[in-house]
């Protein structure tokens, strides 16, 4: 069993036509899983309503569909202490130095990353271009600041998601996960992950050309079973 790696892009959803809310939903459903996790939020999260307050439009299409199709869901995000740390940091680090170099490297990572995001990214370019870009990003803000406020304890946090995580690894498990992270949480579960699929693109296209054929999202194979304890 794997891991299949959905990514979630926040707002850009809506900005992103080729992969919006309904789009991710179809992805998860086309992948047919045995369980569907989330790190966008902390263990419980779904089970008040107010998780839904949360900035990622692609998540709750999948959690109804999950819910309708009685697959196990869960919340497996670690957050972050401080989420304003890194903007703080950063400001401090410009008070200090007017042209400090790291604030430079910083920005010279930035750049393409920001370059991409103003454009209209399918899943694919989200894979190829998107996420090696916050990779990118994320080495270079490690090298500059080292883990803590600066990079906001990234790598603690996706060692701890990846403990959450382990528990599920013996069934076909989707992992809907912000791209902030995914670069970290990929890396520590290493082969046993996989990057999704827009397989309904693939099956759909053809059958536009007749009228009669119509594409729909699969209902998942899984075997009903409960999260692990």
């Amino acid at each position: 069993m794997s891991f299949l790696l959905v990514p979630l892009v926040g707002p850009f959803h809506r900005r992103f036509p080729r992969y919006n809310a309904v789009t991710v939903r179809e992805v998860v459903a086309a992948a047919e899983p045995d369980a569907i996790l989330t790190t966008a939020l902390p263990p419980g999260a779904l089970d008040d309503p107010s998780w839904q307050d949360v900035d990622e439009p692609g998540l709750a299409p999948v959690v109804r569909w999950a819910r309708d199709a009685a697959i196990p869901l869960a919340a497996v995000g670690e957050p972050s202490p401080d989420p304003d740390a890194p903007t703080d940091f950063v400001r401090y680090l410009a008070q200090s130095a007017e042209d400090h170099p790291a604030l430079r490297r910083l920005a010279d990572a930035r750049a393409p990353l920001e370059e991409l995001l103003g454009r209209a990214l399918d899943l694919p370019r989200i894979q190829r271009e998107l996420l090696p870009a916050v990779a990118a990003f994320h080495d270079a803000r490690a090298d500059a600041f080292g883990e803590g406020p600066g990079t906001d304890w990234l790598e603690r946090r996706a060692d701890r998601m990846a403990e959450l995580l382990a528990p599920w690894s013996d069934r076909r498990t989707v992992v809907l996960t912000p791209v902030d992270h995914l670069p970290a949480v990929r890396r520590r579960l290493g082969e046993a992950s996989t990057d999704a699929e827009d397989r309904t693109r693939k099956t759909c296209l053809p059958a536009l050309r007749h009228a009669s054929v119509r594409c729909s999202i699969p209902r998942s194979r899984a075997r009903r079973t409960t999260p692990p304890a």
